[in-house]
């Protein structure tokens, strides 16, 4: 992938992911590095231009801070829209670069759904066979037995 000019608009930002989505689609690894590039060179134009003083890099304390503030935004297995806006915000602020907050957000979210399904599947009461499916299969077989017996009495 060649070197493009920064990116600010960001309709041109997702103009170029659409178009590395597309030229990618068959390339999974590529696709990943090259939308990674692309958000990595949009993060360091944006906190160029809109870098408070007294900036600082991320620390490992902020992005474990960021992770637990997703932990608790989560609704059930779901984060909705508006508090994910919330949070991107957030964690810019936190100098956190927008593709490391999709990272943790998607890995906060899975872990949670994981833990959710391990949870149910062991509290979960032992399941009973449904009646209906029986009594249909019993249904069937008896019309064969008396087909046959009318046929051969």
């Amino acid at each position: 992938m060649t070197a493009a000019a920064p990116v600010l608009d960001s309709a041109a930002y997702r103009r170029q992911a659409r178009r590395l989505r597309h030229v990618f689609r068959h390339k999974p690894v590529d696709q990943y590095l090259s939308l990674k590039q692309l958000s990595e060179r949009r993060d360091a134009t944006y906190q160029q231009h809109s870098r408070p003083q007294g900036w600082r890099a991320v620390t490992r304390n902020a992005s474990g801070q960021f992770a637990d503030d997703v932990a608790r935004q989560i609704e059930g297995k779901v984060l909705p829209y508006s508090k994910r806006l919330e949070l991107l915000s957030a964690a810019e602020e936190s100098g956190i670069g927008r593709f490391q907050a999709n990272l943790i957000i998607a890995a906060v979210q899975h872990q949670t759904g994981r833990s959710e399904d391990v949870a149910s599947a062991s509290d979960a009461p032992a399941t009973r066979l449904p009646l209906a499916p029986l009594l249909v299969f019993i249904s069937v077989q008896a019309v064969i037995m008396l087909s046959l017996w009318a046929l051969f009495m």
